[in-house]
């Protein structure tokens, strides 16, 4: 059964209203919507009901999009905010999208329409999830706070022999240990000294003697023997000697209270704030990753390029040209590093479909047995009708191939792997305890291993990069932080469960898809040569700059280069038509990469751009080409063939004298 999502929709016509509804109910959705024309019934909605998304046309005659989007701000209400047009220009587009909307999809496109839902949705989820965790450490802290100001208690007065005679005891010690006063005064029943757990009295007499001797006040806590027999009561102590004007110990007074629920409380709310500060670390951690694998993907390419420059005068065999080689699987190594972080950060350029995660496990674990001694079992159970996943079908087999070989590692050379695969519901008693949890329908992947576990201290960092417990030289620490950051980019999450000596479980939760999963197709090829094209290189790093421009010669290109968006714009105007493709670096100084491809498309409205990066989130580039706004991505480091590809396919096919 499809999940109900409520809808406002700005919109003026009719039929208009009936294709982009259509468009949501395909997307998975059972859609229930509410049309609004002007600012009163927009406000007047907002008041009344509660909505999931609004989509909004640019322009109506008496209401517009920019209208709508401040009266929804003015709301407080954290609702996703697409806008739906037809004839909405990219500069527009782009000014929305900075006053604070979510996604823009032209009429003409609106196949872009479900996936940009989803994915708005599933951000608004999480920072929903977010808000609640927040609200419940401040909730956590309150009672806290309010705890202190109510605890229960009880004054004494005592000697000093190991029984802790009590010589008064105020009515509150039967709430706090069970006992009534007459119990324990003059031990007629039991002494107090008995009521604290046996491995803390020593401690409780000695810093009793120690605070008498210094003539200070004693202060500590401990877990006592309630009548009820209930176990793990705490209570917190403070108390004084009572001295003789000869200095004599006359007795001991003081005040004992029950900090049960108040140890409880403050652990639950070190929980919440532990779990707090991993997300915001990982966050940051995959920032920095990515930036890293940024700088790297951009040193690698010039590395890879002037490895295919060099190859192509030598001969095909021989001592260089084995050591070239040599070269080459090092700098690809690397790059596969650089790809680990990229997804890791959640940057890494993906294709996701449809998936058949039944089809999608097998295949993995068909490729994992290769890797398995015959000592290690796989043990495969599959609930009846799985639901697919739209997520990108490399990724999923990196997930279960990276799982699977730590369970190998950590099992040594014999045990089983349970692999386990079914569709799960998840609730809101769940989501309280694993708080950046999502309530909805999964499909639970989990990979289990009878391993001998993993200790406290090394799952507190398990998904860092390149954090391991391996020998040097025998892993990267990169196989969990890319596991982790697949598994996020999906829209889901991961788990680790382990106890020493029981093995370690890892759960994989990922959102059900009511999509039917995607049929493969080949790979399109190019047809024409990439001779004679005449290519604007727009990039800011000298030595990819240069090396790209090399390949493209040789190949029969002839190159243009500008260091930045500037520059690049200038030489459009100069000569208009006279370029057939732009290659075009995301992270340029001065300008962003939309300002840039707003400028040129003003410049030339059919003049191909191919975005190139070493980092970038795939959301952006597949938004752009699905927009029409560009017509490919190329991720760096790209090999020569690549790029002539890229080149041959996309470039205006007509020649000219260069710039």
């Amino acid at each position: 059964m499809n999940p109900e999502l409520r809808v406002i929709i700005i919109e003026d016509n009719p039929d208009d209203v009936w294709l982009v509804l259509r468009e949501v109910e395909h997307a998975g959705y059972a859609v229930r919507s509410r049309r609004v024309q002007t600012g009163e019934e927009l406000s007047q909605a907002l008041a009344e009901g509660e909505w999931d998304l609004i989509l909004a046309d640019y322009s109506l005659p008496s209401f517009s999009a920019t209208e709508a989007l401040g009266i929804l701000q003015s709301s407080g209400l954290d609702i996703p905010f697409i806008v739906v047009s037809g004839g909405i220009g990219e500069e527009t587009a782009v000014a929305l999208m900075r006053s604070g909307a979510d996604d823009y999809v032209m009429k003409d496109r609106l196949a872009r329409l479900g996936p940009a839902v989803q994915r708005e949705l599933r951000e608004a989820e999480e920072r929903k999830n977010k808000r609640i965790a927040e609200r419940a450490l401040e909730a956590s802290e309150k009672r806290y706070r309010t705890m202190v100001n109510d605890l229960p208690g009880f004054v004494y007065r005592c000697r000093n022999d190991p029984d802790w005679t009590m010589l008064f005891v105020s009515k509150g010690c039967e709430a706090v240990t069970g006992y009534p006063p007459g119990d324990l005064i003059e031990n007629s029943r039991l002494a107090y000294a008995s009521l604290i757990r046996p491995e803390f009295r020593t401690f409780v007499w000695q810093s009793v003697q120690e605070a008498l001797q210094r003539r200070t006040v004693y202060e500590y806590e401990y877990p006592i023997l309630v009548a009820s027999g209930e176990p793990n009561h705490w209570v917190w102590e403070r108390g004084r000697g009572v001295f003789s004007e000869d200095d004599e110990l006359l007795y001991l007074e003081g005040f004992i209270t029950d900090i049960t629920d108040l140890r409880r409380a403050q652990a639950e709310k070190d929980a919440l704030q532990a779990e707090l500060q991993q997300s915001a670390k990982m966050e940051a951690i995959g920032q920095l990753a990515g930036g890293i694998a940024h700088d790297f993907n951009n040193l690698l390419t010039g590395m890879l390029g002037n490895v295919d420059l060099i190859r192509q005068e030598l001969p095909a065999s021989g001592p260089v040209t084995e050591e070239l080689a040599a070269i080459e699987r090092a700098a690809r190594q690397a790059a596969s590093l650089a790809r680990g972080l990229l997804t890791f950060g959640r940057r890494a350029p993906i294709a996701p479909v449809s998936l058949d995660m039944v089809q999608a496990t097998n295949n993995a674990l068909d490729i994992l047995k290769q890797s398995l001694p015959a000592s290690i079992h796989i043990e495969l159970a599959v609930d009846s009708a799985v639901h697919p996943v739209v997520a990108d079908f490399s990724q999923i087999t990196q997930i279960i191939l990276n799982l699977g070989v730590n369970a190998r590692d950590a099992m040594k050379g014999s045990g089983t792997i349970a692999v386990s695969l079914c569709n799960e519901v998840t609730t809101e008693k769940y989501v309280k305890e694993h708080p950046f949890a999502r309530v909805g329908e999964f499909v639970h992947l989990a990979i289990a291993d009878t391993g001998p576990g993993i200790p406290a201290q090394v799952r507190e960092h398990l998904f860092e990069p390149f954090y391991t417990t391996k020998a040097p030289g025998s892993g990267t620490g990169l196989g969990l932080s890319i596991v982790y950051g697949i598994v996020k980019q999906a829209g889901g999450w991961i788990t680790a469960d382990s106890e020493p000596g029981r093995g370690a479980t890892f759960d994989v939760f990922l959102p059900a898809s009511s999509q039917q999963p995607a049929a493969a197709g080949p790979a399109p090829s190019p047809t024409v040569s990439a001779a004679g094209r005449t290519v604007l290189v727009v990039e800011d790093e000298p030595q990819v700059a240069a090396v790209t421009e090399a390949l493209l010669k040789r190949a029969g290109c002839q190159v243009v280069r500008a260091s930045e968006g500037a520059s690049a714009l200038e030489l459009l105007r100069s000569d208009p038509g006279a370029v057939d493709l732009v290659l075009l670096d995301m992270t340029m100084p001065g300008m962003t990469t939309d300002e840039i491809v707003a400028a040129i498309r003003d410049i030339d409205g059919q003049l191909p751009i191919v975005l190139t990066s070493g980092y970038t989130s795939g959301d952006t580039v597949s938004s752009m080409v699905e927009a029409g706004l560009v017509q490919a991505f190329l991720p760096k480091p790209y090999q020569s063939q690549e790029l002539l590809d890229v080149v041959s396919r996309f470039a205006r096919q007509q020649t000219h004298e260069p710039l």
